[in-house]
């Protein structure tokens, strides 16, 4: 079961909107990271990790989804057990209810990366997310 990791944040867009930015690959890359993602059940793709000095791809694989509602894919690199990230959106008269988990985390070495995910989950879904929507003049609500 493990630690998780949860970040919740309204954004001021349409659900069809927010689920583009979290599922078309050049805008993930512009509040996440780099990807080959492909939104098809059981579709392995990977994250391109470039801010160390050695590259990380992460290897990853789309659990399920329902459009405009849910996306669940696992989160892992081959020398660890992977962790599972969902996100699930909520329309709101004010936007979308952006609900992000990252669960799994176990052991000594899922401690520390429960650890460091708190923040980088919460940058990215509360600035860079929203920072990614405006650039690509996604139109607010």
């Amino acid at each position: 079961m493990g630690r998780s990791v949860r970040v919740e944040q309204l954004l001021p867009y349409k659900i069809k909107d927010v689920w583009g930015a979290i599922t078309t690959p050049r805008v993930m890359k512009e509040w996440g990271l780099q990807t080959n993602f492909k939104l098809m059940k059981d579709k392995p793709f990977y994250f391109r990790d470039t801010s160390r000095k050695k590259e990380l791809l992460i290897h990853c694989r789309v659990i399920d989804f329902e459009e405009n509602k849910t996306l669940c894919y696992t989160w892992g690199d081959k020398t660890h057990v992977p962790t599972l990230v969902t996100f699930t959106l909520t329309e709101t008269p004010n936007g979308t209810k952006v609900e992000v988990e990252h669960s799994g985390f176990e052991g000594i070495h899922g401690y520390f990366a429960y650890k460091n995910f708190g923040g980088v989950w919460k940058k990215m879904i509360m600035f860079e997310l929203p920072r990614a929507m405006e650039k690509f003049n996604y139109k607010k609500i």
